[in-house]
């Protein structure tokens, strides 16, 4: 989901620049609490497809943003019934840029209608507020309810996530713990896949190997850790791996275990057989119609996206549509196991910790794959940086978040790449819960 940048392209980790002070009025006294909590666990976010659906495509929704309305008095009001009788209104001034002072650039905050920037406005509840100054999010918006329904969904679910953070990371120093074993076991898994798929080249033509192989991975695997190159254990394992080395992985080694599938996933654009490709090429999981990125300007359109949809309508947090990333870190460690477990005994080279694997996997694979995605790694650090390059190129950039509040993934969108990705690697049927 985030951009290959080349080997050097990201020479520093993403450092957060200085905590900008909105220029927006206060809240003027509006006591607001967030949207209405609701108790969320692993079962809240259900299985929802990321495949193609185009039986169930709905009517575009058109930007609403030439609308006269949306131009009236420099404002739009998100809220009014049909009788003039408005009730509250939460007013959010836009401002398309480029059609600010003269010689100023005009305030943007990542948050899009069309071509307009969505600002805050002292009417605006705190959550949202909160969603539009302190994220680092490039999102194109159907209308303001749209937005709305966004800033509440993330509002709700951001704890539930950062707990997921904070819990893996903490259960990755646990040897005993799940994810902890699930990650070992990646990595040995793919050390083992990466030496059987490339013996003949390194025992006949090392030279070749050095040259087509490491070169290829290189340029993939070195901005996948925050810091990397330079990050020892990151390049330990890669060695182990690339060179085929064998011996004990160490426990922080033993931690790179979607890092690991991630370099299998690269590995295996280079040598994928034909009844591999198929195979392979089939079980990834994306989105439907995501329209842009949020790297480009005005954002990401996920207005059309089927899953996104139907995510939202259950209040379900969303950032960037099913997880492509997240597909490939676990279609890579299944075509890794079928093909260890396929040509390897457990007692012969690698085999034996190749074997081993952990029970609850799927969970333990979610949490270690929504790690990666929202913690402080390469996929936030690299958006991060897009995003806020973007953002100064159009405007005065006004919103700045934590690399956790960064539009990479969210859990749902993780969950169902991972779930839906196993399920067509093991020939499981598939199967879609919004149906």
């Amino acid at each position: 989901m985030f951009n290959k940048l080349g080997s050097g392209s990201v020479k520093h980790q993403y450092k957060q620049p200085a905590k900008q002070q909105s220029a927006a009025p206060k809240n003027g006294g509006v006591k607001h609490s967030g949207p209405p909590k609701t108790k969320l666990n692993e079962s809240s976010f259900k299985h929802v497809s990321g495949h193609e659906h185009k039986s169930h495509e709905h009517k575009t929704h058109k930007h609403s943003h030439s609308s006269k309305s949306h131009h009236s008095h420099g404002h739009h009001s998100s809220s009014s019934s049909a009788n003039g009788h408005s009730g509250k209104h939460y007013s959010t001034h836009t401002q398309e840029p480029g059609n600010g002072a003269p010689g100023k650039k005009p305030d943007v905050t990542g948050h899009w209608i069309g071509k307009q920037a969505i600002l805050p406005d002292e009417s605006m509840p705190k959550h949202r507020r909160d969603f539009l100054l302190k994220t680092n999010m490039n999102t194109q918006y159907s209308s303001m309810k749209d937005f709305n329904k966004r800033a509440d969904n993330w509002s709700r679910d951001r704890d539930f996530e950062k707990g997921k953070v904070e819990s893996t990371k903490a259960n990755l120093n646990n040897i005993h713990s799940n994810e902890f074993k699930q990650s070992a076991h990646m990595a040995h898994t793919q050390r083992a896949d990466f030496w059987l798929r490339n013996q003949d080249m390194l025992q006949n033509s090392p030279a070749q190997y050095q040259k087509e192989v490491k070169r290829n991975l290189d340029t993939s695997l070195h901005y996948i850790r925050s810091g990397a190159p330079g990050d020892k254990n990151y390049d330990d394992l890669m060695h182990l791996m690339i060179e085929g080395k064998q011996g004990p992985l160490t426990k922080e080694q033993s931690k790179l275990g979607i890092e690991a599938a991630m370099a299998g996933h690269e590995n295996l654009q280079q040598k994928r057989n034909q009844e591999t490709d198929g195979k392979y090429g089939k079980t990834r999981m994306k989105p439907d119609n995501r329209q842009g990125h949020s790297r480009q300007a005005f954002g990401v359109d996920l207005t059309n996206d089927y899953a996104t949809r139907k995510r939202q309508d259950k209040g379900m947090h969303t950032l960037m549509g099913t997880s492509g990333t997240s597909s490939d870190i676990v279609r890579s460690h299944q075509m890794a196991l079928a093909n260890v477990k396929a040509k390897l005994d457990p007692n012969q080279r690698f085999g034996a910790d190749s074997f081993k694997t952990p029970g609850e996997t799927d969970m333990s694979t979610t949490n270690l794959t929504f790690n990666f995605m929202r913690g402080d790694s390469a996929p936030t650090n690299i958006t991060a940086k897009e995003i806020d390059y973007a953002l100064n190129k159009q405007g005065n950039r006004i919103s700045q978040g934590s690399l956790f509040d960064t539009q990479t993934h969210a859990y749902s969108e993780v969950k169902e790449a991972v779930l839906g990705s196993r399920d067509l690697a093991l020939d499981r049927e598939f199967t879609d819960k919004y149906k």
